[in-house]
């Protein structure tokens, strides 16, 4: 037997000018801004990194097996991703390789990819050319994709966005800046010692969503612990199920069927 351990590690409220690496230098800006600046807050955006541990029951032993790293590992980790795709259902789901739902993008495109979700138009909004956009697939019911370059900018996009296999996200930080400014999302494929891991980018804090979606899945064989990035300081926090599973570090909570947001 083994046993499912999923981890949503969530960070929120980060300024999205951390993300582009420009500080407002407080010395030289002026005090008539000050009031201004205060009154306005800063663009922040939130984080959620979707990854999961298969611990092997090792019946022989007082230990457990060799664990499994990586949510792509997990015996659950369809429905898992379906209950992300759930989540995200008021989006539509870019890649550049490949089409379809947003569960058979993750599956399909390489590690390193970059999906792009945008809003869906909404049916009782106005478009800006009903004519054209009447016989428009669902792919193009979206705000802003009235042009018929759309298809060339959002690849050129999503290569922008998209990183290697020795990357990771935080090299494409002003691309993803530009994109979540538009009140679009990005789902990164990453590495994970044993398969894949998930990274979403968002300016809304979308934790509500996930949590309602995935809580159902809690059972015998599937934990579910939900992770305060601010508090994951290290690898070692990160990996806590190798040794402090049943005493969990501070900012790590296990989400049980009765668990209330």
């Amino acid at each position: 037997d083994s046993m499912d351990l999923f981890k949503l590690i969530f960070q929120h409220d980060i300024r999205l000018d951390q993300l582009r690496g420009r500080h407002v230098d407080r010395d030289t800006q002026e005090t008539s801004n000050s009031l201004e600046a205060f009154l306005k807050p800063d663009p922040t955006y939130s984080k959620f990194y979707f990854s999961g541990t298969v611990l092997a029951a090792n019946p022989v032993a007082t230990y457990p097996g060799q664990p499994r790293f990586g949510l792509s590992c997990l015996d659950h980790a369809d429905d898992v991703i379906s209950a992300i795709e759930w989540s995200l259902s008021a989006y539509t789901p870019f890649a550049t390789q490949s089409r379809g739902t947003l569960s058979e993008m993750i599956h399909k495109e390489p590690i390193g990819s970059a999906i792009l979700l945008k809003p869906v138009r909404r049916d009782d909004e106005p478009t800006q050319d009903d004519g054209r956009m009447q016989g428009a697939s669902r792919a193009q019911n979206l705000d802003g994709v009235h042009d018929l370059g759309w298809e060339q900018d959002l690849n050129q996009l999503l290569q922008q966005l998209s990183v290697g296999q020795a990357e990771n996200a935080g090299h494409k930080k002003e691309a993803i800046a530009s994109t979540l400014e538009e009140n679009q999302l990005v789902l990164y494929k990453e590495t994970a010692h044993d398969g894949f891991d998930l990274h979403l980018f968002s300016k809304k804090n979308l934790y509500r969503e996930f949590f309602t979606a995935l809580k159902p899945l809690v059972s015998d064989n599937f934990r579910f612990f939900s992770m305060n990035g601010k508090r994951i300081t290290s690898e070692r926090k990160f990996y806590f199920e190798t040794w402090a599973l049943s005493q969990p570090p501070h900012g790590i909570e296990e989400v049980f069927p009765e668990t209330v947001l």
